[in-house]
């Protein structure tokens, strides 16, 4: 995997065959970005990684200008990886890692005020943790006004969209399908 764009465009992001990981294609991570670009400034913003994996995607979004990635991931093994990432790139004042839960850590973030202007979710395909996620209050708790959140799942995922959600756009790429949520109200950026 590499960087595709930005000032760490060409970069290579190191992996690992662990059972948990399932790196985002290059080519969907492009069609990402892309959207991204038409409804979110990444300039300055500051970014949550939730299911983080590799960091893959909170390191491309720092390429591309976010000031700060607070990277979310529960297994030690990614944890690790997104360490070594996060050095190899050279980015560690720019970054946070937090172990943790998805769920346990969403609630933590909504307890501190945490706020971010970019959501990044990619989690395991076929558990249905998009959903489980919105259903609670907190992460809307995180997202700042005007912020997005972005989840990918598996390309014939069910979403349930809570009242107070608002789907800015929907794309079926590969085995993929990207979503890109704001909170109701803030849909006018």
């Amino acid at each position: 995997m590499r960087i595709i764009a930005g000032h760490l465009k060409g970069r290579k992001v190191l992996s690992a065959p662990l059972p948990h990981l399932r790196p985002t294609l290059g080519r969907v991570k492009e069609t990402l970005f892309a959207i991204l670009g038409h409804h979110v400034d990444l300039n300055g913003a500051a970014v949550l990684d939730i299911f983080a994996g590799t960091g893959n995607l909170g390191l491309e979004s720092l390429s591309r200008g976010a000031a700060t990635v607070l990277f979310m991931e529960e297994h030690r093994d990614s944890v690790a990886l997104i360490r070594q990432n996060c050095s190899q790139l050279k980015v560690q004042d720019q970054t946070k890692i937090l172990q943790a839960d998805c769920m346990k850590g969403i609630e933590s973030l909504y307890r501190e005020k945490r706020l971010f202007d970019l959501i990044l979710m990619d989690p395991p395909f076929r558990k249905d943790y998009f959903n489980r996620i919105l259903q609670g209050e907190a992460i809307m708790h995180l997202l700042s006004p005007q912020g997005l959140l972005f989840c990918e799942t598996e390309k014939d995922y069910h979403l349930i969209l809570p009242c107070e959600w608002s789907l800015v756009r929907e794309k079926r790429i590969a085995d993929s399908r990207l979503y890109y949520l704001k909170k109701k109200g803030d849909m006018n950026s």
